[in-house]
């Protein structure tokens, strides 16, 4: 099984066609917009790979009186990766964000350290962490075929 975490629709179904394009069957696919459906997700099933996004909603925008709560940016993933760890839980991770840099619990990250950095920190093996722009789709595209690539499980 895999888990896209992706709040932005427009970047979910980028991924999720790029995901099936590059071999992953569409009915190993499931989504969730925001920690509390991912947080809930990953600790109540094992997912081998997790495409995470780091800024994600608190709450669905169906949920909560129709507030989907305030995005939390670059920590709202890191909550994932924190109930992984909790759990006892270890996945492969491919992380793709917007921003260059992750912070963690107050420490900037470069995207290319964060690898390392989340095996340390979270027990978590991370694939990759992909900068994702919508408009050089051919970067991320890319990135995301190689670790796809990397992922050792058949789907």
């Amino acid at each position: 099984m895999l888990a896209l975490i992706e709040d932005e629709n427009e970047k979910a179904e980028a991924l999720k066609s790029a995901l099936v394009e590059y071999g992953v069957p569409l009915f190993v696919i499931h989504q969730y917009n925001n920690v509390r459906d991912a947080v809930l997700a990953v600790t109540e099933s094992d997912f081998h790979t997790i495409v995470l996004d780091v800024s994600l909603p608190t709450f669905s925008p169906e949920g909560m009186a129709g507030s989907a709560g305030r995005a939390q940016q670059q920590s709202g993933g890191l909550e994932v990766l924190r109930a992984l760890k909790f759990e006892g839980k270890i996945a492969s991770i491919i992380i793709v964000t917007q921003y260059p840099d992750i912070i963690f619990e107050g420490t900037s990250v470069e995207l290319k350290n964060v690898p390392k950095y989340v095996k340390e920190r979270y027990n978590q093996i991370v694939i990759d962490a992909i900068l994702y722009r919508e408009a050089d789709p051919d970067n991320w595209r890319l990135s995301l075929k190689k670790a796809v690539g990397e992922i050792s499980c058949e789907f």
